[in-house]
């Protein structure tokens, strides 16, 4: 548009600029409510093929059909793009008397008939192959296999165990809990290195005589409350007086606001649990 308001194309190819312009907006409004009406439509018919895959799948893949496919994404900017750019010069057009934005509309018509003829048939055909069970499920086991190989770095060989068991808590020693500051949601990730400056603060502090080891209560994927949960115990030899308790949780909570992820739904980061559950669910 900005090419179109500095560059008078009438004088350098000799063409009727505004004559020319004023017969393509009628083309452009007519291919705007086709757009508008096969976006409608389409969407539409998504969202209910997506509650209807709910039922025999599980509802935990429904979220993910939009939010984490950027080529499904691609299509809706494409969409909502073009309509766009076929109004913004018209919209131009109001402000800028006698301005024809000729350059921008051919530009906006062609991107519509390029959505119409060829766009649109392909995203169809990638939905419902999308849609189809083999590919959600190998979505799935790609997003688990990838959290593995950045989660545990050594490969896994032939005598080594698979099971881990997470360290229990002397309930005999004192203990200092740090609940959560965020809101009800789910814990997301946790940023380990950061969390490392917990046990660097309290090796630094006047209590590092009496520290034993700090650990981490809910895994990645639990749901936590907000001033309930508990997030990290802070476990010591000896029991320490109420100021260095409160001092503790200042320092730490402040640790913990940069170290913990909460989000509205779980997420397949640092959750391989949570891939698991997806394929027992279809498998139900």
């Amino acid at each position: 548009m900005t090419i179109d308001y500095y560059v008078d194309f009438g004088l350098k190819f000799k063409i009727n600029e505004v004559e020319i312009y004023n017969r393509l907006i009628p083309v452009s409004t007519i291919l705007i409510s086709i757009l508008i009406g096969i976006s409608l439509t389409t969407f539409s018919v998504i969202f209910v093929v997506m509650q209807l895959a709910s039922s025999p799948f599980s509802p935990r893949i429904l979220r993910h059909f939009l939010s984490n496919d950027f080529i499904t994404q691609q299509f809706i900017g494409l969409f909502v793009g073009t309509i766009s750019l076929c109004v913004l010069p018209q919209l131009a057009s109001v402000f800028f008397y006698q301005t024809p934005f000729l350059l921008t509309l051919s530009v906006d018509s062609r991107f519509a008939f390029y959505c119409l003829v060829w766009a649109y048939p392909d995203m169809i055909t990638y939905l419902s192959i999308k849609m189809n069970i083999s590919t959600i499920m190998n979505r799935i086991k790609s997003e688990m296999l990838g959290e593995i190989n950045v989660l545990y770095q050594e490969n896994w060989s032939v005598g080594k165990n698979l099971l881990y068991k997470r360290s229990k808590i002397n309930p005999d020693k004192f203990q200092v809990k740090i609940v959560s500051p965020f809101e009800t949601d789910y814990l997301d990730s946790v940023n380990y290195k950061k969390l490392d400056m917990v046990t660097e603060y309290i090796l630094n502090s006047e209590v590092r005589l009496f520290f034993e080891n700090a650990y981490q209560k809910p895994i990645v994927g639990e749901f936590i409350m907000k001033d309930t949960t508990v997030l990290l115990v802070l476990v010591f030899s000896v029991e320490i007086n109420k100021s260095q308790v409160s001092t503790l949780k200042k320092k730490v909570g402040a640790i913990v606001q940069n170290t913990f992820k909460v989000k509205l739904f779980r997420s397949h980061t640092q959750d391989v649990n949570f891939g698991v559950r997806k394929q027992v669910d279809i498998a139900i």
